[in-house]
């Protein structure tokens, strides 16, 4: 009698919780919702301002005057950078800043319109690497690029962030608007490089750090 009763009072106790949650499924969904999306705000907010010291930026006047200004991603600590070729044409003047300070750097080489860089510089930000193979469609990621005012002479840092859209061996699109931020380093949520906006005919991509390691020598 006495196990009989216990297991009646079990089993009104499962039916009420359930009566519950049947009756509040919205209010119980919406908190899990909101802390999730707090706690990727806020995962997405430190690595931001762990990579800003990893971005380089570019500022260079070509032989026509012209001025071109992009970023770049700092690979080593101890100076070790990358590019685009086409923000250091062979005949421009490029001035390189970390931090909105000026670096001493000089160019290594230009090959499928990436620029190896060494900067005078040791203790630098380096950046860990994405491994691309485990790549997923979906996957969230985000963009810090340098951005220069025709009215100084520093640049700004400039955020975007967005998904992973498609991807093969060669490039990945995501759904940032990377046509608009040359050479701009591409992270995912932790802060690993994904890679470099560049773009192809028209549309924005972005060069896979595995290909960009592979020039470097790393």
């Amino acid at each position: 009698m006495i196990a009989a009763g216990m297991a009646g009072g079990f089993l009104a106790q499962m039916f009420l919780a359930g009566l519950y949650f049947q009756n509040n499924p919205i209010s119980n969904y919406s908190v899990t919702k909101e802390e999730k999306t707090i706690q990727e705000n806020q995962a997405l907010k430190e690595a931001v301002q762990k990579r800003k010291s990893s971005v380089l930026g570019v500022k260079t006047i070509g032989a026509d005057k012209k001025i071109i200004t992009g970023s770049g991603l700092i690979l080593t600590s101890d100076g070790l950078a990358v590019t685009l070729a086409e923000l250091v044409p062979e005949k421009g003047k490029p001035t390189f800043f970390i931090d909105n300070q000026v670096v001493s750097a000089q160019i290594l080489k230009c090959e499928q319109n990436l620029a190896l860089i060494k900067i005078d510089k040791t203790g630098l930000s380096a950046t860990g690497f994405f491994m691309i193979d485990q790549l997923k469609l979906g996957e969230r990621v985000f963009l810090i690029a340098q951005i220069f005012d025709q009215k100084t002479s520093v640049p700004n840092f400039s955020v975007d962030e967005g998904i992973v859209r498609t991807f093969n061996a060669d490039s990945i699109k995501t759904s940032m608007a990377e046509e608009s931020v040359l050479g701009a380093p591409v992270f995912d949520i932790e802060g690993n490089a994904i890679g470099l906006t560049y773009i192809y005919g028209k549309e924005g991509m972005v060069f896979p750090i595995d290909k960009i390691k592979a020039f470097a020598g790393l």
